[in-house]
Order: structure tokens, then C-alpha cells, then sequence
């Protein structure tokens, strides 16, 4: 069984449950109370399932890169199934391949833009 399939139960995912929120301080919140808008109320940060932030999560689903909300009462909600397929393609060859050496290369080497204090392109031109 996939380690993020869901046992074959059905269901769905809210988009609080599948994206990342940022914190929000006490003083975030009081300034944004005292503008009358954004977040009043502090919170902790959250991790999504995804790992991606709530506008990252939007773009991927306009690129159908991700699978796509249907709305069930107004809200919209996602289909266990397809995001635990989703993250299992995604995410179980790297999980497999963790404790291989050979799934971990090296680094590639950094890229120098700068020569001699100056740049790669000026170096060219000038030779």
C-alpha cells in the first residue's frame, strides 16, 4: 500500500488541510486590526499536506498539475483519493530512493559569475 493513500476510505480534503499558512503574530494582528483588514487574529504556522503555500497550491492546480477542488455546499473540497495519488507520484520515488547513495549525486558546482572582480559577460567583451 502507498504511504499516502488513505486505505481506500473515501473522503475529502478542506484547502486549510492541504496548504501551508504563515503565522500571524499578536502584533501582526493588532495592525491589521487597526486598518480594518487582513488577519485579526493571531495564529500559529501550519503545514499543509502539500507543503506549498496556498497561492503555489492555486497555480498548480491552473497548470493541472494538481488535482483540481469540486465544490460540495459552496465550499471547495478535494478528493482524498486524488491528492493521495498526486502525493504519492510525486513524492514515493524519492522516498524509495532515499537510502540510496546513487539517488543523492552531488551537488553541482557552483556557477563563478565574477572573474577577477568582474563579471562573466564584461570578461568576454573584453577579452
Amino acid at each position: 500500500m502507498s504511504t499516502f493513500t488513505s486505505g481506500g476510505k473515501a473522503g475529502f480534503y478542506r484547502f486549510e488541510q492541504l496548504a501551508n499558512r504563515p503565522e500571524v503574530t499578536e502584533e501582526q494582528a493588532a495592525r491589521n486590526r487597526a486598518k480594518g483588514r487582513g488577519l485579526v487574529k493571531p495564529r500559529p504556522r501550519t503545514r499543509g499536506l502539500t507543503n506549498v503555500s496556498g497561492p503555489t497550491l492555486w497555480r498548480l492546480i491552473g497548470r493541472d498539475e494538481f488535482p483540481a477542488p469540486v465544490k460540495i455546499g459552496g465550499i471547495a473540497v478535494w478528493s482524498k483519493q486524488a491528492v493521495d495519488e498526486w502525493m504519492a507520484a510525486r513524492f514515493e520515488p524519492q522516498l524509495s530512493a532515499a537510502g540510496s547513495v546513487a539517488a543523492h549525486p552531488p551537488p553541482p558546482a557552483p556557477a563563478h559569475p565574477r572573474r577577477n572582480g568582474r563579471s562573466a559577460v564584461r570578461a568576454q567583451v573584453e577579452g
